[in-house]
């Protein structure tokens, strides 16, 4: 029996990376793309910047990885990639968003996060701590702009 195989928009952020019949990928570090064996956990893209990290990965090694929707299904009648977005260039560089950091924080302990992304916890700490007084700082402008206390 054949696989369904799915069609949804490009601009959708409902596209994965698969490396292999298991992995999907998460994310990039200093030894070099990493996945995880479930596709929720795994870093959800445009059909465009899913693409251009499967380009990369084949590249690296990989060469049965793929584009494919939530499910790990290959992806078919979507329109070729025009340009990836800057999420390509800071996965693919190892670098992390503050959004993608917090997020990794809400369902893993803070040591797993700073092992995993090849942090010292002191590093990771600085990270948060700046995340934070950005927040504060950016709260109180608003409430100063607003005109509430």
């Amino acid at each position: 029996m054949a696989k369904k195989v799915a069609s949804v928009s490009a601009q959708s952020p409902l596209f994965l990376v698969r490396f292999n019949q298991r992995y999907f990928f998460s994310r990039r570090d200093k030894n070099g793309p990493r996945g995880t064996l479930y596709p929720s956990a795994g870093t959800h893209l445009t059909y465009d910047d899913a693409d251009e990290i499967c380009r990369r990965i084949r590249d690296s090694g990989f060469p049965d990885a793929l584009v494919v929707d939530r499910q790990g299904r290959p992806v078919a009648e979507v329109p070729a990639a025009e340009h990836p977005s800057p999420v390509v260039t800071e996965l693919w560089s190892g670098q992390i968003s503050d959004n993608m950091l917090m997020a990794f924080l809400n369902i893993k302990e803070p040591e797993e996060v700073a092992l995993e992304l090849g942090l010292s916890i002191s590093e990771l700490n600085a990270r948060i701590e700046s995340i934070s007084k950005r927040l504060d700082t950016a709260a109180a402008a608003l409430h100063r702009d607003t005109g509430r206390a």
